[in-house]
């Protein structure tokens, strides 16, 4: 990677300056990733809407935040326990749906 670096920083050299070129590499370098993980979080989405389409409304009421914590559940998960993977889902689905139904600032 350190070559891949030295490189952008040589391309970019003449016509940018070296925050710039920090930026730029951190976004071919950072950006697959991240677009990466929002595939997996679609599919896991996608899975959870047409296996468990009850929990996936509920799931899909969720803040932001919430359904982020639910796909790092899902996402720790061993992937060979197939359908079973998703009973600690349903239950964090479960626990964060209440627990933000009790929180006074999301009432209107």
């Amino acid at each position: 990677m350190e070559n891949t670096d030295q490189t952008l920083c040589a391309i970019f050299r003449r016509s940018i300056t070296l925050p710039l070129c920090v930026a730029v590499m951190l976004i071919a370098f950072v950006l697959p990733a991240t677009v990466h993980a929002a595939g997996e979080q679609a599919r896991f989405e996608q899975q959870l809407e047409d296996q468990f389409p009850g929990s996936y409304k509920l799931y899909s009421s969720l803040a932001n935040d919430s359904k982020l914590k639910v796909y790092k559940t899902y996402a720790k998960t061993d992937e060979e326990a197939g359908i079973a993977r998703f009973s600690t889902v349903i239950a964090k689905i479960l626990d964060l749906a209440v627990a933000e139904d009790q929180d006074p600032r999301r009432k209107n």
